[in-house]
Parts: C-alpha cells; sequence; structure tokens
C-alpha cells in the first residue's frame, strides 16, 4: 500500500480516487429468510447467501 491508506500501490490505470468505504446498508436491502420467493426469481432481484460471502463467489 502506499502513503495513503485508502489507495493501493496496485490499480487499474482508470482509477485515481481513493476507495469509496460504504455499510453495507448503503447498497442493499437485508432480508432474513433461507429462500426468496418463487416470484422473486427472473425479477432481476440479486440473491446473496452466507455461502456466497464465505468462498468469496
Amino acid at each position: 500500500m502506499s502513503e495513503n491508506r485508502n489507495v493501493p500501490k496496485l490499480r487499474f490505470a482508470e482509477f485515481h480516487e481513493g476507495w469509496l468505504e460504504q455499510n453495507l446498508g448503503q447498497l442493499l436491502q437485508f432480508k432474513n429468510g433461507y429462500n426468496g420467493s418463487k416470484e422473486s426469481y427472473g425479477s432481476g432481484e440479486k440473491f446473496i447467501n452466507v455461502l456466497d460471502i464465505i468462498e468469496m463467489r
């Protein structure tokens, strides 16, 4: 990492800004449950489960 801890040494050439830090709640809506409803599938709604996070999918 460089002197500025928000900007790593290795970056894509088109990125010049620092990292934008946000809470997950600002980016998505949390819903508790095992499965989404059948109406939600194919609607464009995104589903993430704990294994997606653990396995970095």
